[in-house]
Order: structure tokens, then sequence, then C-alpha cells
């Protein structure tokens, strides 16, 4: 359980937020279109006629795709404490609280509620320009890798058809495919330069380390800011959703978990 006065669960969606706050035994849910400034001004007045501070406040929202982007980084420049739930955890919630409806409205309450009860994760702290940078390449390098599996695998099929003119449709792969490995190398070269030009001293303390590779140190840079905020490993681990635990079930079946912590384990948050 928290200490926080309020909690605020936010559900985001492209169009709207639909915002449930929890005081004590007081739920007030509200909707607003995607705009954040339209959303501190629905919530300020309602904090106001409670007499809490924003210090004391605890704004949760899930971190799916980027529509929450805007609004958690307009509330922790306003000197919110605002915070992001991994979508798995936030429905193995729900499942435990067997919830079966799914409207804004209820997956609002349950995000507030488990800011209230669950949630234990770092604060958000917007990252920095060359943070978002990276972190957006390593997705477009994720994207392009994708594609040339699906591209690859689409040509093996078509290549065993007997038919004539075969070798010209093959010629449309192969163009394709050498421009996005093209791509894949200028980007992967690209995010080496931008990890060594803002992140030197991270970058040598990384590569020391046996088993990390390049995309491994673009990840903990940007995507998990160089550890800052984490207090533990497992904590790592529960933020990007790999901590599957061990399956014991009487005395008979024991299977071993196949994640804990990936390799965003001790050794390397003891090396940053």
């Amino acid at each position: 359980m928290n200490n926080y006065a309020v909690y605020v669960g936010v559900d985001v969606s492209k169009h709207s937020f639909t915002a449930t706050l929890l005081f004590n035994e007081l739920r007030k849910t509200f909707n607003v279109p995607s705009k954040p400034e339209q959303f501190e001004n629905r919530l300020r007045p309602f904090l106001e006629e409670l007499g809490v501070d924003k210090s004391n406040v605890l704004i949760i929202m899930e971190s799916t795709s980027n529509y929450h982007l805007p609004l958690a980084e307009y509330l922790a420049e306003k000197e919110y404490n605002v915070g992001l739930a991994n979508p798995f955890s936030m429905k193995r919630f729900m499942d435990a609280k067997m919830s079966r409806a799914k409207t804004d409205r209820v997956d609002s309450y349950f995000i507030a509620e488990y800011g209230r009860q669950i949630f234990k994760g770092p604060l958000f702290k917007p990252k920095t320009e060359a943070q978002k940078e990276i972190e957006a390449m390593v997705k477009t390098l994720e994207g392009f890798n994708k594609q040339l599996t699906m591209l690859k695998n689409q040509k093996e099929a078509l290549s065993l058809i007997p038919m004539k003119g075969l070798k010209k449709i093959l010629g449309y792969y192969d163009r394709i495919i050498e421009a996005i490995e093209k791509e894949i190398k200028m980007l992967k070269k690209e995010i080496m330069e931008l990890c060594k030009k803002y992140f030197p001293e991270e970058y040598k303390l990384l590569k020391s380390i046996p088993g990390i590779g390049e995309r491994a140190i673009a990840v903990v840079v940007s995507i998990l800011r160089k550890f800052e905020g984490f207090k533990r490993s497992k904590d790592v681990g529960s933020f990007v959703g790999l901590c599957p635990s061990p399956v014991e079930s009487g005395s008979s079946v024991m299977v071993k978990g196949s994640i804990k912590s990936c390799f965003f384990g001790k050794s390397l948050r003891k090396k940053l």
C-alpha cells in the first residue's frame, strides 16, 4: 500500500483521457479530450476542493504505445508524481480482481487501485532528447528486422513455386531486402555513434561486460535510462515484464522459470 493521499488512474486512448480519482472512500471519474492541459484543468479543482497538494498525489497510467507520453511528460514537468504501470502486471491485477467489464471508466478505476495497492516502480522522469532519439532508432531497427524476416520467409515460400518468370518476381524481393539491410546497417552505426557521443562513460562500462551487445547498450541508456530510479534488478525485470516465476505443483511438477531479469541484472547495475 502506498502513502499518497490521492490516486488518479488514467485510461489513455488516442482521442481521450478517462480518469478516476480515489481519496479514501471518495471516487470521482471524468473524461477529457487527449490534451494534457485540459486534463490538468479538470484535475486541479478536485485537488483544491480536497485540500491536497500535488506532491501528495500519484497519477498512474499504463505504458502502452506512445499515447501516454505527452500526458506523462506534461504532468512530470508540472511536478506531479507520475507512475507507469506495466500492461502485463495491470492485466494480472485486473484478473485477480475478477474484473470482466472492459470500459474506459472501469479500466481507469482499476489503474487507480493498482497505484494504491501495488505500484512500487520508479516515478516517471522525462527522457533527454538524446535518449528519445536512441530509443526511437532502436524501435525502428526492431521494426526493420521484423520486416526483413517476413520478406525473406515470403521469398523462400515463393521460390518453391514451379513457374516461368519466377526469377523476375524474386528480384523484387531481392531489391527490397537489399535496401532494408542497407538501412539496418546504417541505423546500427548511427545508434552506436549516438551512444558514444552522449553516454561515453556508460558505453565504455557496458561494453566491458562479457555478452553485452550493442543493442543491449542502446536499450540500457535509452529505454531503461541507465537504470536510474531502479533499486533492484528485480524492479527492472518487472518494468519490462520479464519476470516469470518457477512453476511448482505439489511434489510432481517443478518447472524452472525461463527468464528472471534478462540481461538487465545485478552485474549491469553494479557497473553503472
